[in-house]
């Protein structure tokens, strides 16, 4: 028996009024995004981290040399840390309460990803890397 999970992630992208950066439309919110002339290439899936698991690399995809967007859902407590141009910033990743995927999305530049999970039990982690 084979399990699929299926996340469908929508932006919409135009450019502003002055014709700089462009605009994702997230439903009722807009956001800039910050110096992102192309969102050339998306990738995501899901990734099964094992329990007590440090910085396990979630695949970029091979036509995204630098992330601009990133999306995540995650069922335990993780960690994340973008490298690149960002430096290694960390992030602390919490379910809200049980039964709850934790979310998490970004407008941050970027060039690799990493998972830790420092739990009891495995994480499911559903993600999308939008870039160029």
């Amino acid at each position: 028996m084979s399990l699929y999970i299926t996340r469908q992630i929508r932006l919409l992208v135009s450019e502003s009024q002055q014709g700089t950066n462009p605009i994702v439309s997230r439903g009722g919110d807009e956001e800039k995004v910050s110096a992102q002339t192309a969102l050339a290439e998306a990738t995501g899936s899901l990734i099964v981290v094992a329990p007590a698991s440090t910085d396990v690399p979630l695949p970029m995809g091979s036509g995204i040399a630098t992330g601009r967007l990133f999306y995540l859902e995650a069922d335990q407590d993780i960690t994340i840390k973008f490298g690149g141009t960002e430096a290694e910033r960390a992030m602390s990743v919490k379910v809200p309460q049980s039964g709850k995927l934790a979310r998490m999305f970004l407008d941050i530049e970027f060039t690799s990803v990493y998972v830790t999970n420092s739990g009891t039990s495995a994480a499911n982690v559903v993600y999308a890397v939008i870039g160029s």
